[in-house]
């Protein structure tokens, strides 16, 4: 762990270990703490680009940014000289602005160790407040999606009409002492406690507002906050900067795409070669994914690797923040899956071919009353053995923070009768933003939850349940990776990786291990889980010990039903050799005999049953080899089918459990800790509406 992330969790548990309840407060500042940088000069450049900026404020704003400011008279100014342009606009005109100008660009440098201190704050009932020298129109679309309802801004002032007049409220800003006054004010309206509440900003200027609070910390701080900090024994945070990409970043973005391009083209021709369109789309997804991340300097780390392959096919769902989640898909689940695209989609220009080549499952969302009907592609997909991905948010969000999540991946696991395995991504969104082209270095981290079982859900209950999956999904980012790791309704304890390659290598199928206990929906989900984690580890050991005895049985019954065949083939093989011997003495005695005598009626005709009698004997020497022959391979053949019989029986049929139909998915290499490099399939993963 490095110095930043033992900062930030040395803090986070200072926030979870201490008191509860909105007395206590939690004060950011916007600029420099909450995002990379500044958002004026978001605004500003989109004004120029709208042809809103004339010359001369041009001149005036750039004197002033290069005389500095170092004085609240200076800031004033700095502010003055840019609201002169939202003289009579509407308030909610430049509100609508504002929060354009977030979703474009603003959002994209949110730092998420910052949004990770909000959430904390927020888990822990305390009043979060959102205190700025910035506008409202600058940090209120921020505050609405990091769900901060308190916000302190510098106020504008507004005539009779609702119109802007060009100037603040009082002609104040909440700069240095504004600031600090705004949160005490604040304090005193809401029965805040000071001396126990905590603080975050960057700047310089703001050090009067962080030392009214009792626990203080300084968030990649300028200068002489660092040094104040730092004598003062206050906590400094270092985000990881989100600012523009350097050049290192641009040359593996286009390694990256370049990889992505050429993956693509080999799998396509290898799948060419092979007459193969499942072999071409799952080696074009899993080598481009693999060149894509490699050559972008991306690595994944996997927790819970083994939920990937315990069960197939399977509903597989995912947070969904950045455009990594593509390749990221295909890197993890490899082969033998799809996604999920409306079905307006299938005869789409560019989108349309490529999806059909893919196999995704076009599902129409004008399914009216019956969502088995609109449903009916993905299920039949998951009928043949083709699992699903699909982002339950429907789309990317603009920052860490989760959408709400809808309810038609688990209609389709339900209907389609297999399970649903959560896969939670951390931080894909740091190293490639939602709507970025450019990606950065570094480690994404993953955490793939046990197998949930959906088949008992009603659909009266269905909200609520799918609620709690998000919750879960919550719980796990907020506190990285402490975050609880199980959901009432677990299907199974999932198979080890080495479980799945003994049976792959003993071409046995393995059985899910399920709960033998029932859900019982009054105890707490954890005891809950604990208890049918308990009771699947019984079952399994029950299982292994029948199917030892079984085998035991078969190996020592399989000498005493093999000798029978053994001992008639020996006994058939003496009478042959005796007959055949017999038949040869008296065949020479015959000859003897006929040389011998003189040429009679009489011995004639007595000699004539006796060379009737060689006859028949000598036909029956013949016959013999041959009915040796059939014997030995009838032999063979038994003996075979008896010695592979105990093998086949334990491993096909467990007397302990019913079979729930649902299968391990084929792995062609033994499992290490570390990915194997194996062939997945990826598909752009489109979620459908419920």
């Amino acid at each position: 762990m490095s110095i930043t992330d033992t900062a930030l969790q040395q803090r986070l548990d200072e926030v979870y270990a201490g008191p509860r309840g909105p007395h206590i407060g939690a004060f950011f500042d916007f600029d420099g703490t909450i995002i990379h940088g500044f958002s004026a000069v978001d605004f500003y450049l989109d004004r120029i680009r709208r042809g809103k900026v004339g010359p001369i404020e041009g001149i005036q704003t750039i004197a002033l940014a290069l005389r500095g400011i170092t004085t609240e008279e200076d800031f004033e100014r700095f502010v003055g000289v840019g609201l002169t342009a939202f003289r009579g606009r509407p308030e909610e005109e430049i509100l609508a602005a504002g929060d354009r100008v977030f979703r474009g660009s603003v959002a994209s440098r949110v730092f998420p160790e910052a949004w990770q201190l909000v959430e904390a704050h927020q888990r822990m009932g305390h009043t979060v407040v959102l205190a700025s020298s910035a506008t409202r129109f600058q940090i209120q679309p921020a505050a609405d999606v990091l769900g901060i309802r308190h916000v302190l801004y510098t106020p504008l002032e507004v005539d009779e009409t609702g119109n802007l007049t060009g100037k603040t409220r009082g002609g104040k800003t909440l700069w240095r002492s504004g600031k600090a006054a705004a949160v005490r004010e604040f304090a005193a309206e809401n029965d805040i406690s000071l001396a126990d509440s905590y603080g975050y900003s960057n700047g310089d200027e703001d050090i009067p507002f962080l030392e009214q609070v009792g626990h203080p910390a300084a968030t990649t701080a300028e200068p002489k906050l660092r040094a104040h900090a730092t004598a003062q024994g206050w906590p400094v945070l270092d985000f990881r900067p989100r600012g523009v990409p350097g050049i290192s970043d641009l040359v593996r973005s286009g390694l990256a795409f370049g990889g992505l391009g050429t993956g693509m083209i080999t799998g396509a021709a290898f799948g060419l070669l092979n007459r193969s369109r499942q072999r071409a789309v799952d080696t074009m997804s899993a080598l481009s994914s693999e060149l894509a991340l490699g050559l972008a300097g991306i690595s994944v780390e996997i927790q819970g690797e083994e939920h990937l392959w315990s069960h197939r096919p399977a509903v597989f769902i995912f947070n969904h923040q950045s455009q990594l989640d593509l390749a990221l898909a295909g890197y993890l689940l490899r082969h033998g899956f799809t996604g999920v695209a409306k079905k307006e989609l299938k005869r789409d220009p560019i989108v349309g071919l490529p999806f059909r080549f893919a196999g995704v499952a076009f599902v129409d969302r004008k399914g009216g009353k019956d969502p088995r009907k609109a449903l009916a592609p993905a299920v039949e997909k998951l009928k043949e053995g083709i699992s699903i991905a699909i982002a339950p948010e429907g789309t990317r969000s603009l920052t860490p923070s989760l959408g709400p999540f809808k309810t038609g991946a688990f209609f389709l696991a339900k209907e389609a009768g297999v399970p649903v395995v959560p896969i939670i991504i951390r931080n894909a969104g740091e190293l490639m933003w939602r709507d970025s082209y450019t990606l950065k270095s570094g480690t994404i981290q993953v955490v793939v939850m046990p197998p949930i079982d959906v088949s008992g859900w009603e659909q009266s209950e269905m909200r609520e349940r799918v609620a709690g999956v998000r919750q879960m999904y919550a719980d796990t980012l907020a506190r990285w990776p402490q975050g609880p790791a199980t959901v009432s309704g677990v299907a199974t304890e999932a198979h080890t990786p080495g479980e799945v390659d003994a049976a792959i290598l003993r071409e046995e199928e393995l059985r899910p291990k399920r709960p033998s206990t029932p859900r019982t929906a009054r105890k707490p989900a954890v005891q809950r889980a604990a208890e049918e984690r308990a009771a699947a580890k019984k079952a399994a050991k029950r299982a292994a010990a029948k199917k030892a005895a079984a085998t035991k049985a078969a190996k020592d019954a399989a000498p005493v039903k093999d000798a029978a065949p053994q001992k008639a083939a020996a006994k058939k093989r003496s009478t042959t050799k005796a007959a055949t011997t017999k038949a040869a003495t008296t065949k020479a005695a015959t000859k003897k005999t006929a040389a011998a005598a003189p040429a009679a009626k009489s011995p004639a005709r007595k000699s004539a049953p006796a060379l009737k009698a060689v006859a028949t004997k000598k036909s029956a020497t013949k016959a013999a080899p041959a009915k040796k022959t059939a014997t030995k391979k009838a032999t063979t053949k038994k003996a075979t089918a008896k010695k592979t019989t105990p093998k086949k029986s334990p491993a096909r049929k467990s007397p302990a459990r019913k079979s729930s139909g649902l299968q391990i998915a084929p792995r062609t290499t033994p499992s290490s800790t570390r990915r194997e490099r194996t062939r997945g399939s990826i598909v752009d993963l489109v979620s459908g509406d419920s």
